[in-house]
């Protein structure tokens, strides 16, 4: 008998149906089985969680666990081992209480740092605590679910936000990232996957310091968190225990450019004192391997070193500039000596290409008591051949203040001869004009900058055909200046081929911390299309524009070598501004005292002394800007100065 055609259309519809049922059920299935399976990591991973209540130094007792906490640990060992992100301790802990889910609250004793990771080690007396199931770091895989995990709001009820693996190995080698929302509700917590067991301990990390173990918080919840691997923390944990404190370890070497990650790794600079300069290894020295892995740029160094602490040993192969290969076995270490950046006393001649030409020698300087006159060609120094003037800045800042060297120098119609000196300690004083006055035609127009809203003017010279000093300013804030004042106040220095960058706050009443982006933006752009001396870019600002110019070189300082701060509100009583043989940085201060606001820089030098760069002081109450232009000017041009 035929079927009918009606019969058939029947049949295939409920055969589709079958079909479409038996797949709802297995997807129902499959988000039942997944859903499960995220209950029990959570239940699995989160007993081996525990609540923290923090006091610290500058907070209320009475409201120290609602300013400050509650945050979380993770336990490490049934006696009472736990670790946590130092973020959640604040400045000097006076107490530190750990709340366990039976709702017992224990005190801790903060044993130590692992500054390298920014984690604390606590110990509390306890007895049969969860100890977590470790994630091996090899089966942890780009893609994989996770689940952080906190106990920020209460001891028994974890706080719980899901995810996938997006990174491994950021910070060079220290770190996990996962888009699964890590804040303070769950920072010191546990990253876990669907096992339950746990990958890492979550923290804010960010790329600004080192130091400052906030740093990457202004990442709270928006899909960028980082774990530091457990594995690696119990691959370090008797040594945390017995020693309390765990440090990044440093070698002492420092490579050129600001961020060139891709060049070949060739040291540029060595710290005096340091474990490389005891090993032999100098400027030019090409690194090839670390501990028998090669390296074949600056990122693969990076990954190989700075994960390492101090007191471990590394083996280094190296070339040097001749072409000799070396080995050596160098301990890393927690501080390297102090520095202060020495000098010969000279300028060099950036017209002369190819050689280290003197342009202008610095008064006072150990140059000057050694007899050494512009025009004069330094040839070498301790028999260390001179091809420019980039060695002869290397060498130098491989020697402290105090040294003694040998400078061979070549004079017209007097041959070579060498000279002994002891290098003095450099000077961030201007010096008299080195050269004549180019009164070059001036333009002045607006930078555009579209991602932002703050107005910059952009005020240099139309020569572009030889490398120029550059000057960024950050204006006060209810100051702005119309085109023309700006133009009036720059055209002075922009005539003589200098280049300056004025940058206006968004707001009328303050600076805010995030404009430093703009700044960076707006070198980036000028820099892009004009040719800018790296040895003579300088930033500075008024009042609280010098505040914030102050913290874009400590978060930027390969980037500059000038700080000019005018009439400063205060002093810099917690900043640090330390010596750096790689990226030596000179301060101006400067001050017009128009209001009671400001505060004398006699007031301040005290303050002042504790940075450890070559600083000098300007007062420009009784001048003009075109006088105040030739100021700024002559420091701007010796900012290269050796």
């Amino acid at each position: 008998m035929r079927i009918s055609w009606l019969a058939r259309f029947l049949c295939g519809v409920t055969m589709l149906t079958m079909v479409f049922a038996m797949n709802v059920a297995c997807a129902q299935s499959n988000t039942d089985v997944r859903e499960q399976a995220i209950r029990s990591a959570i239940q699995i991973a989160s007993s081996s969680v525990v609540q923290l209540e923090v006091i610290s130094d500058g907070i209320d007792t009475a409201d120290a666990s609602l300013a400050l906490g509650p945050r979380s640990a993770v336990v490490l060992s049934a006696d009472g081992w736990l670790v946590t992100a130092s973020a959640n301790l604040g400045e000097n802990p006076r107490a530190i209480g750990v709340r366990l889910s039976s709702q017992e609250l224990v005190p801790a004793e903060l044993i130590g740092h692992d500054t390298n990771r920014h984690l604390a080690l606590l110990k509390i007396s306890a007895a049969e605590l969860s100890v977590p199931q470790i994630a091996n770091k090899s089966s942890i895989q780009v893609g994989q679910t996770v689940i952080a995990i906190g106990k920020a709001f209460q001891p028994d009820r974890p706080v719980v936000s899901e995810g996938i693996i997006s990174a491994k190995d950021r910070f060079w080698r220290r770190a996990i990232q996962t888009d699964a929302k890590v804040s303070p509700w769950n920072y010191g917590g546990a990253l876990c996957n669907l096992k339950g067991e746990v990958l890492g301990v979550l923290l804010p990390l960010g790329d600004q310091s080192d130091e400052d173990v906030l740093s990457g918080s202004e990442w709270y919840d928006s899909g960028i968190g980082f774990a530091i691997p457990l594995e690696d923390i119990f691959q370090n944990l008797e040594r945390w225990r017995t020693v309390g404190e765990l440090r990044k370890g440093l070698w002492g070497v420092g490579f050129s450019g600001p961020a060139n990650l891709n060049a070949e790794p060739r040291v540029a600079s060595c710290w005096p004192g340091s474990p490389a300069a005891r090993s032999g290894l100098q400027a030019g020295s090409l690194i090839l391997r670390i501990n028998d892995q090669p390296v074949a740029t600056v990122a693969d160094l990076k990954f190989a070193m700075d994960w390492m602490y101090a007191g471990d040993n590394v083996q280094i192969d190296w070339e040097t500039k001749a072409g000799e290969r070396r080995q050596a076995v160098v301990e890393l270490v927690e501080t390297l000596p102090e520095y202060r950046l020495a000098a010969i006393g000279v300028v060099p001649d950036r017209n002369q290409i190819g050689t280290a030409s003197v342009l202008q020698v610095v008064p006072g300087s150990a140059a000057q008591k050694a007899g050494i006159l512009a025009g004069d060609l330094l040839v070498a120094i301790d028999d260390r051949q001179l091809n420019d003037t980039k060695d002869l800045r290397a060498l130098i800042r491989e020697k402290l203040p105090g040294d003694s060297v040998d400078l061979d120098v070549r004079r017209l119609g007097e041959g070579l001869f060498r000279v002994n000196l002891e290098l003095g300690e450099a000077s961030a004083a201007p010096l008299a004009a080195t050269g004549k006055v180019l009164n070059l035609p001036v333009q002045l127009k607006e930078l555009s900058l579209a991602e932002f809203p703050n107005r910059c003017w952009r005020i240099e010279s139309a020569a572009k055909d030889s490398e120029v000093p550059l000057l960024i300013w950050l204006d006060e804030p209810g100051k702005k200046k119309s085109r023309e004042e700006t133009s009036a106040q720059w055209a002075g220095l922009a005539s003589v081929s200098a280049c300056v960058i004025v940058v206006e706050p968004s707001r009328d009443d303050r600076w805010l911390t995030d404009e430093a982006d703009v700044v960076m933006r707006a070198l980036q752009i000028v820099a892009r299309d004009r040719k800018v001396d790296l040895e003579r870019v300088a930033i500075g600002g008024r009042k609280s524009g010098a505040e914030l110019a102050t913290l874009i070189v400590a978060r930027n300082r390969k980037r500059f070598r000038g700080l000019i701060l005018e009439d400063i509100a205060g002093s810099p009583n917690n900043a640090k501004m330390p010596a750096l043989p790689d990226s030596p940085l000179y301060l101006l201060l400067s001050e017009r005292l128009s209001d009671k606001t400001s505060i004398s820089l006699d007031a301040n030098a005290p303050a002042w002394s504790n940075w450890k760069i070559p600083r000098a002081t300007t007062n420009l109450r009784n001048i003009n800007d075109q006088q105040w232009s030739t100021q700024m000017l002559n420091w701007l041009e010796s900012l290269d100065r050796m």
